[in-house]
């Protein structure tokens, strides 16, 4: 994905490789719309293949800098479906 896709490098805002796994999940989950999204972030399940997956195969340099991406602590576990229909919208 990181090497087809332009990956965000650097703001505030979800990567490229995060938005699609978040989108892939959903849609294998059997979510039917970007709302459901907020469903399914409240299942642990979910939430720890998420993570993982977004952590899968990178090295520790990379791990470390997506780690410090955030200024505050970060609560969300998935984007949000306003934050999903802006990137799709990009």
């Amino acid at each position: 994905m990181d090497r087809h896709l332009g990956v965000r490098a650097n703001g505030q805002r979800w990567t490229d490789r995060q938005m699609i796994l978040a989108l892939a999940l959903l849609n294998l989950s059997g979510g039917d719309c970007m709302e459901d999204i907020k469903i399914l972030e409240g299942d642990e399940g979910f939430c720890r293949i998420l993570r993982r997956t977004h952590m899968a195969g990178m090295k520790r340099k990379a791990r470390r800098e997506l780690e410090r991406r955030w200024r505050k602590v970060k609560r969300r576990k998935a984007p949000l479906p306003s934050a999903i229909f802006r990137y799709l919208a990009s």
